[in-house]
């Protein structure tokens, strides 16, 4: 009865245009291999949707407020992270963007 609940107060508005872009891409990565819809990249795209999927459920059941008591936390990692970039980041095709994991 939750579920039911939970799917009843999703706000329509942002869950079929994120339904729509996962469509189109599955159908674009379709098309421009050419090859059945088993195809790897297709299997692929449909896999990491479907994780996308998941965590989306999982965030929209998150009250935003939680976030906020951890805000500087992600500001921290993420300024970290970009400074870890300049220092240890890989250069492809002449940029240094990466981070190699």
């Amino acid at each position: 009865m939750r579920i039911v609940q939970f799917f009843r107060r999703m706000n329509l508005g942002v869950v079929l245009p994120m339904v729509f872009l996962i469509l189109l891409g599955l159908c674009f990565v379709q098309s421009t291999t050419g090859a059945g819809p088993s195809s790897h990249y297709v299997v692929k795209q449909l896999s990491w949707s479907a994780i996308g999927l998941v965590l989306f459920l999982f965030f929209a059941r998150v009250r935003y407020r939680n976030f906020l008591t951890w805000a500087w936390v992600f500001y921290a990692g993420t300024l970290v992270l970009l400074i870890a970039v300049l220092f240890f980041g890989k250069e492809v095709a002449g940029n240094k963007n990466w981070l190699m994991i």
